[in-house]
């Protein structure tokens, strides 16, 4: 017993090295966890998309809302300033007409987001800033027709 004494200093080395290996495990289980999540389908490679950018989120239900990502993570998708695109029928035959409809002006709660869970979603796309959605949705804010 009193070579262990000697190798260990009165337990003081022993202690330490305990907690040396404590904070080892709890760093390494806290990476796996943060490695999990990512991996987990939780959208935090969303970062090719710029914060505030319009993009377009097909709901496993086949609607489609185009807005701004507010905020991709927890399982979720927000998104701000919110639009569809709603088909308006044109009288004798005429090919149909879409325009685009922002919830905000026009839905009765006027909502100012919409979070989004992320197992509803099949795929989210930029808007290119030359498409011509793009183009109706800066006329509808700038309230021309």
């Amino acid at each position: 017993m009193g070579d262990d004494k000697q190798m260990c200093g009165s337990g003081k080395c022993c202690a330490i090295g305990a907690v040396f290996l404590v904070i080892l495990a709890v760093a390494e289980i806290s990476r796996a966890w943060t490695g999990w999540q990512h991996e987990a389908g939780q959208f935090g490679q969303i970062g090719n998309f710029a914060r505030n950018s319009l993009c377009a989120v097909t709901l496993n239900t086949g609607q489609i809302y185009y807005g701004t990502l507010a905020e991709a993570k927890d399982g979720y998708l927000r998104i701000s300033e919110l639009y569809y695109i709603q088909s308006v029928p044109q009288p004798n035959g005429a090919p149909m007409q879409f325009r685009v409809v922002n919830r905000q002006k026009t839905d009765w709660h006027s909502p100012d987001w919409m979070a989004i869970p992320i197992d509803k979603v099949l795929f989210v796309e930029n808007v290119g800033a030359s498409s011509r959605l793009e183009k109706l949705i800066e006329q509808e804010r700038g309230g021309a027709h």
